[in-house]
């Protein structure tokens, strides 16, 4: 659930690029957010979730410029839905895939969410 409400609130965010939960098989934009949980622990009854966001585009610097704009939503923004009281960003870094040269960046975040 955490993922689809992550997602929604990105995709309806005045980021210039959508989100999806995986690469889409047909019409794949040029540049476009991938959300994908990577881990769920539970500490002391708090739900949290470890989400990371790929940022796609056609250069590294344009990845890198999705990365922090999804950052500041992500910091800034996400902490104002009822249902989230944390946001945490982990890191950001350059996650160019070597083997298809498809620039992206990736950041990482740990959500405290109810």
């Amino acid at each position: 659930m955490i993922l689809e409400v992550i997602i929604d609130y990105l995709n309806n965010s005045d980021l210039d690029a959508p989100a999806f939960g995986e690469i889409p098989k047909e019409n794949c934009p040029e540049e476009f957010y991938i959300v994908e949980l990577i881990g769920d622990p539970v500490v002391d009854q708090i739900e949290t979730a470890t989400i990371a966001i790929r940022s796609y585009a056609q250069n590294m610097k344009r990845a890198a410029d999705l990365s922090y704009d999804v950052d500041n939503l992500m910091r800034y923004g996400l902490i104002e839905l009822d249902y989230i009281s944390g946001v945490k960003r982990n890191t950001i870094a350059n996650w160019t895939d070597q083997s298809t040269k498809q620039y992206r960046y990736q950041g990482v975040y740990v959500v405290t969410h109810y």
